[in-house]
């Protein structure tokens, strides 16, 4: 501190001070300072000012090769051991390049390729007086000895097959990564305790008999067939024989005998495979005629499906046609109930819900009616002169009350130079129906539009725009199907037949038009419908001029 550094000062009692920088190359390392206490009763002069300044310079320069010699002495001892440790490695590349030029030479030889590769470590590693491959049977599971070389192999009792976990090579294949061990035998007792020196996964390994002093074990593993066996390399007479840098070689060798492994495997597949190509022409051969006969059975049952589709489709407009009578019967008659003043609040009720749903069940059988017309080819268009805009506008404002109802915005936008189209007033009536009644059905906020356009002196583009919950793009190319809804969840909130867009479609397409949507969820819809401005009437092969 301050206070500390100020009493050794005056403790000195100098009476005169020079201080002198050590500097080298304009860098300071140090400072000299020379002192006279007050009883020399001397004190210094310029000449020894210039003595003090010759010694500072001195003493720098011997202070700055002192610290270069070491500098220098300890750069040549990190070369030497960057030498040795390169050595090292050379050795190691080189002992790895000779085995994988064995591997590439003798890899359709299974058996062979692994024998020659426990010898190649065997001698590759010094003081390795076994190596042994331990390797899964794909099919009952169990661990196997596949290869083995060396002394004292026997004495691991490998010779029956034993489950992933038992021993010491089971439990590390269980548990995976690579192992340095060594057994250490104190003073005064057996040699029974294992001591792990280097160890990835679980290092609490249980003691076996009949171990070497010095193991090493590796898990041969391979990324696409995954743990194939165990890899070890074990001398019986030194306990302290292998290394960290042995238990790396021996991993690099693992991992070229899961890279040999595999390639054994794949060849096996292939081979298998073939065989199973030629099986499988075999049977194509026999299969195509068999399909054949096949073909025409199913060409005549077409013909049957296409008289039951056609007979179908006449006996669902014949009962279409005849549920009408009855129900418009239910309609008029609960009408006429409703006008009369005698009816209570509860009965008034119950007749205006069969009321209701008897319009709901009629607007059902009109729509299986027109879809039983189209489909069995019985619907004709009645052609006539109509006004467009006058035709939109009437139903536009038809269904209005249902916007308000829900406090949506309508918006209507007629551009029709001429307004006068040939066509059926009803069923054009019928497709901006169902349009516009859809958009304010599953529209909940913000608004809907309706755009008429001719965007040719011959073409008419009508477009129905909404707000509402849009359509996924999974559902668009089903969206014209008949009877398709959106899911389950959206039936129960927006109840319907699912009938509507797909007359809309068929409607369209007989008036020789299209009909395409854009949607995106959770913003909303827009229906585009393109229609020639005279339809031609198959009927008649003629066109009403306007």
């Amino acid at each position: 501190s301050n206070a500390e550094h100020l009493q050794f000062l005056h403790d000195l009692d100098f009476g005169s001070l020079i201080t002198m920088p050590l500097i080298v190359h304009d860098h300071k390392i140090g400072a000299l300072t020379l002192c006279l206490s007050r009883t020399s009763e001397r004190f210094y002069t310029a000449a020894d000012q210039r003595l003090a300044e010759d010694l500072a310079q001195r003493a720098a320069l011997a202070i700055d090769n002192a610290q270069l010699y070491r500098s220098t002495q300890e750069a040549e001892q990190n070369l030497r051991g960057a030498l040795v440790i390169l050595g090292q490695h050379q050795q190691q590349l080189r002992t790895l390049q000779r085995l994988t030029d064995l591997l590439n030479q003798r890899i359709t030889n299974l058996t062979e390729l692994l024998q020659v590769m426990v010898d190649a470590i065997c001698d590759a590693i010094p003081n390795a007086e076994f190596s042994a491959m331990v390797l899964q049977n794909p099919y009952t599971g169990l661990l196997e000895l596949a290869a083995a070389t060396g002394t004292g192999v026997d004495r691991l009792q490998l010779d029956e097959a034993f489950a992933p976990g038992d021993g010491l090579l089971g439990e590390i294949f269980l548990t995976g990564g690579s192992r340095c061990l060594l057994q250490k035998e104190p003073e005064g007792s057996k040699r029974d305790e294992m001591m792990v020196m280097r160890a990835e996964g679980t290092d609490s390994l249980p003691p076996l008999l009949s171990l070497p002093p010095s193991l090493c074990v590796v898990t041969i593993e391979s990324a696409r067939a995954g743990r194939l066996g165990v890899l070890a390399i074990g001398n019986w007479s030194n306990p302290a024989t292998f290394d960290d840098d042995n238990l790396q070689l021996l991993i690099a060798f693992g991992e070229q005998a899961a890279i040999a492994l595999t390639n054994a495997q794949l060849i096996n597949a292939l081979e298998e495979r073939e065989e199973r190509l030629e099986v499988q022409n075999q049977m194509l051969g026999e299969q195509n005629q068999e399909l054949e006969q096949q073909r025409e059975q199913i060409q005549f049952q077409n013909l049957r499906l296409q008289e039951a589709s056609k007979l179908k489709s006449q006996f669902m407009a014949t009962m279409s046609h005849e549920l009408r009578t009855p129900m418009n019967a239910v309609i008029g008659f609960s009408q006429l109930l409703l006008r009369q003043q005698q009816l209570g609040p509860q009965q008034r009720d119950m007749m205006e819900r069969i009321l209701s749903n008897g319009k709901n069940l009629l607007a059902l059988i009109n729509d299986i009616l027109d879809l039983s017309r189209i489909e069995a080819g019985r619907l004709e268009l009645t052609l006539e002169e109509v006004n467009l805009k006058q035709l939109v506008m009437v139903t536009v404002e038809e269904l209005r009350s249902l916007v308000d109802q829900k406090r949506l915005t309508l918006d209507v936008q007629l551009n029709l130079l001429n307004p006068l189209v040939s066509n059926d007033r009803t069923r054009l009536r019928q497709v901006l129906v169902n349009l516009l009644s859809n958009a304010i059905k599953f529209t909940e906020g913000g608004g809907v539009r309706v755009e008429v356009t001719e965007v040719e002196p011959h073409t008419i583009v009508l477009m129905v725009q909404d707000t509402g919950i849009g359509i996924a793009e999974a559902h668009l190319e089903h969206i014209f199907e008949a009877f398709h809804q959106l899911d389950q969840t959206l039936a129960k909130k927006f109840p319907g037949t699912g009938l509507g867009l797909a007359i809309t479609d068929l409607l369209v397409r007989k008036m020789n038009g299209t009909i395409t949507v854009q949607s995106e969820l959770h913003v909303g819809s827009t229906f585009r419908v393109e229609f020639p401005r005279s339809v031609q009437s198959e009927r008649m092969g003629s066109e009403i001029i306007v």
